[in-house]
């Protein structure tokens, strides 16, 4: 091999630090598997890399495939941001909710698309629907009926939404005692919906938790009961392209079985579920339910206090693989190639100034090494790490 050898003199010995540049990052998996619960993982990843690099060794530790996942930020029952594999592992805050969900990229007629679940209300106040739960990121065929495609959804939530029985006119309101005056009536449905509500008007749904609201449901709850006592509706929820907040509708999607309807990655869909429906086939505490992966107890590595100055000196005079944007120029072939790079100490002064790289550096923050670095006051050394 061609090689190179350069004398630079310098005014100072800097030296790195022997540090590991890595950190962990809590994440939430949720498998393709419907029937699996998601799983909490405590993953190592390089501290400058990039999102790629934590669905690896992600995908390493679930048994996965790491170019299956995808890496978004949940916030208030919506993504905050969906990321790519490119972007930087810095843009995740420890303070973050990050789901990492595993899609289906086998198929190319599939199509990953956001999805929403949304309540419906049928009091007149300013959000039409709240939204509820986590949202899902469903791998779903870019073509299909709208049957197919309510099938589709259904079975990703089969672990917590359960089918109707045919027979089942889950869309009539309860039966009212015959021994109750109009005013128990109102009050005992009030206190149905606000029952059936009040665990979706958490901190963080969208809209505030008022009783007016509820109370004011009665009336348009009857109304809604008495349309639909006959016929009532033919599905559970109503689905809707949406904006990337979930807050404001599109346009509808047609509930003929056999519409034929297009979907693609930049579309969000939403379930919007009718509030009996909710109530009796939407099972909470088993949508809220998650499992722990054996590296969420596993203790953290604790970080080394103390470094010897040897240990830099090592650091320095060990051989480094460059990287394919420091490619050195070869004059034999005259082509750019990813050689290897190896420091020497030829000779020392006198006095001998050491510089310690405290410092790390890239496009979104700058971040410094405060481990302490031992070293001797006297007798320093220095025959084994000169080659003259």
């Amino acid at each position: 091999p061609k090689v190179s050898v350069t004398f630079d003199p310098t005014c100072y010995l800097s030296l790195p630090l022997p540090v590991k540049k890595e950190r962990q990052v809590e994440v939430f998996l949720v498998y393709l598997d419907p029937l699996k619960p998601p799983t909490q993982f405590k993953v190592t990843a390089p501290k400058n890399g990039s999102m790629g690099d934590l669905c690896i060794a992600l995908g390493k530790l679930a048994n996965v495939p790491g170019e299956s996942l995808v890496v978004t930020d949940v916030y208030n029952h919506r993504f905050h941001k969906i990321y790519t594999s490119d972007d930087q592992l810095s843009h995740i805050l420890d303070r973050d909710d990050i789901f990492v969900y595993e899609t289906d990229n086998t198929d190319s007629n599939n199509v990953t698309v956001p999805v929403y679940l949304r309540e419906k209300k049928n009091c007149s106040s300013y959000a039409p629907s709240n939204l509820f739960g986590q949202p899902l990121l469903c791998s779903l065929p870019q073509s299909c009926t709208s049957s197919q495609l309510y099938d589709h959804l259904l079975q990703r939530m089969a672990r917590y939404v359960s089918r109707p029985a045919e027979e089942d006119d889950w869309w009539k309101p309860p039966p009212k005692s015959p021994d109750s005056g109009q005013g128990d009536d109102c009050s005992m449905e009030q206190g149905e919906g606000s029952s059936g509500g009040s665990s979706e008007e958490s901190p963080t749904s969208e809209t505030e938790p008022g009783k007016a609201s509820t109370a004011a449901e009665t009336p348009d709850d009857d109304m809604l009961s008495e349309e639909e006592e006959v016929v009532g509706p033919l599905k559970m929820f109503s689905l809707h392209l949406v904006n990337s907040y979930g807050n404001a509708q599109i346009e509808p999607i047609s509930e003929q079985e056999e519409e034929a309807i297009t979907l693609n990655s930049k579309n969000y869909l939403s379930l919007d579920w009718h509030p009996r429906a909710k109530q009796k086939f939407f099972n909470e505490k088993a949508a809220e339910d998650f499992s722990q992966d054996d590296s969420w107890h596993g203790k953290t590595t604790p970080k080394k206090q103390v470094i010897k100055l040897s240990e830099c000196l090592k650091l320095y005079t060990s051989q480094e693989k460059l990287g394919a944007d420091d490619a050195w120029y070869c004059p034999n072939c005259q082509k750019h190639q990813q050689a290897t790079k190896k420091f020497d100490l030829w000779s020392l002064p006198e006095v001998l100034v050491i510089h310690l790289k405290r410092f790390s550096y890239n496009r979104y923050w700058r971040d410094k090494i405060d481990t302490l670095i031992e070293f001797p006051v006297n007798n320093l050394d220095m025959t084994q790490y000169v080659i003259n």
